[in-house]
């Protein structure tokens, strides 16, 4: 069975975010019931930009760069819960913080033995003839697949990354506008069940 992989799956909304008011003396504050009281503070530096990462036992928080991201430390219905519940209390806190998009991501990795059930249909033979030419210097070693559905409120994108021998499957629901957050966080358990259904769907044992 497909390997879920947390730490590359998360709920995120892109909005004017302020990290100098999210830090974890403020979470504490307003959700003392929810956050405990240690917090683990991770530095991440990009050039000259430094970033923070607030880690707990349940989840991690990154507030940065006008992306809230909250990263699950396990794929389950009840950190789903825990991870919709907090987002949306921190809305409430923030309310008028301007918001342009939001969504979540799941991730699975696929195990030995296991290939895409697209593999039936995007057969590497018919690949290499369309690029006969340069399959008879070298062949394809990556290749990533993405197709996008268009539904009533948000859009859901469904990614096959192949590299060397590893196959991603990612499963992204993208929700666009002022009321993103709140959509997509009422829509988080569904939407990850959902990704679980998929991912049966989408792989197969060889």
């Amino acid at each position: 069975m497909s390997k879920n992989l947390p730490d590359q799956s998360n709920f995120l909304t892109i909005g004017a975010w302020n990290p100098a008011i999210i830090q974890p003396h403020w979470l504490r504050k307003y959700f003392s019931g929810k956050i405990p009281d240690t917090c683990q503070i991770e530095i991440a530096s990009v050039g000259a930009i430094s970033a923070f990462r607030m880690s707990y036992p349940k989840v991690s928080i990154d507030p940065n760069n006008g992306r809230l991201i909250f990263i699950p430390k396990e794929l389950s219905e009840e950190s789903m819960k825990y991870i919709a519940e907090l987002s949306l209390g921190i809305q409430g806190k923030l309310e008028h913080t301007p918001i342009v998009a939001s969504g979540s991501n799941f991730v699975y990795q696929l195990e030995a033995g296991e290939s895409f059930t697209l593999d039936e249909i995007e057969q590497e033979q018919q690949i290499a003839e369309l690029y006969k030419n340069l399959n008879e210097q070298g062949k394809i070693i990556s290749k990533s697949i993405r197709h996008t559905f268009s539904l009533k409120d948000y859009s859901v994108n469904i990614t096959y990354d192949y590299s060397g021998s590893d196959r991603l499957l990612r499963v992204n629901f993208d929700y666009q506008g002022t009321e993103s957050m709140k959509l997509a966080a009422e829509g988080l358990v569904a939407n990850f069940k959902y990704s679980l259904d998929l991912q049966k769907q989408l792989i197969r044992k060889q």
